[in-house]
């Protein structure tokens, strides 16, 4: 099956890693481009955040410190069935198959998003590889078959991208505020957005004021 890609709002959605070594370490560096809400929970892990003590305490006192702490959260212990309770997306990234399968089985009785490394069969979401330009994010995925063309090509994508594409979306994100009280219909407006990018890029970001309101003025009506 192909994957589709949706691009979803994670605000307030927290990340359950089961497992810290360097598959898990790679995710949650690419992750973090977009959100700290992550939660470790691994014996021994190389991945920087803040330890939450687990030995000798409740559930609740648990759930309560990991409520009050900010970014990466690591619970230093071994995975229980109970802990698929703290996340909104789960990743396994051991390297014990057995333990992989178990969290996907369980994921699955929650209706709970999981991701197994290198197991496709075992996800219900992917990793894509991806550029991340300010408000710009472009992902590629091959749905698991070659993530050395996905990297190949995210690379070549990457490499024809604007440097300042940047600045680009953000000026197109403001004009798109008040087309729609400039420019009547969705066509015409779609055809204003389209000139406007094009003579950004080809002006390397240096097109006036004066001359979008031309722009502008040649699409009204």
């Amino acid at each position: 099956m192909i994957p589709f890609p949706i691009f979803e709002n994670i605000e307030n959605k927290t990340f359950l890693f089961i497992g810290g070594g360097k598959v898990a370490k790679n995710k949650v560096k690419r992750l973090l481009l977009f959100t700290d809400q992550i939660i470790i929970v691994s014996k021994i892990t190389e991945i920087q955040g803040t330890v939450i003590a687990t030995e000798g305490r409740s559930r609740e006192e648990i759930k309560a410190d990991l409520a009050n702490t900010k970014g990466v959260r690591i619970l230093q212990k071994p995975f229980e069935l109970e802990d698929l309770d703290l996340g909104d997306f789960v990743i396994g990234a051991t390297d014990d198959r057995a333990l992989n399968q178990r969290v996907h089985q369980a994921c699955m009785e929650r209706k709970l998003p999981v991701n197994i490394a290198d197991d496709d069969e075992l996800c219900t979401f992917m990793f894509p590889g991806f550029i991340r330009k300010g408000d710009l994010t472009i992902a590629v995925s091959t749905g698991g078959k070659s993530p050395a063309a996905a990297k190949y090509l995210r690379k070549k994508i990457e490499s024809e991208l604007p440097e300042n594409i940047e600045d680009i979306i953000g000026r197109l994100g403001e004009l798109r505020k008040i087309a729609p009280e400039r420019i009547s219909t969705q066509k015409e407006r779609r055809t204003f957005y389209r000139e406007v990018l094009q003579r950004l890029i080809e002006t390397d970001n240096s097109l006036t004021d004066d001359e979008i309101e031309e722009i502008f003025v040649s699409h009204e009506g």
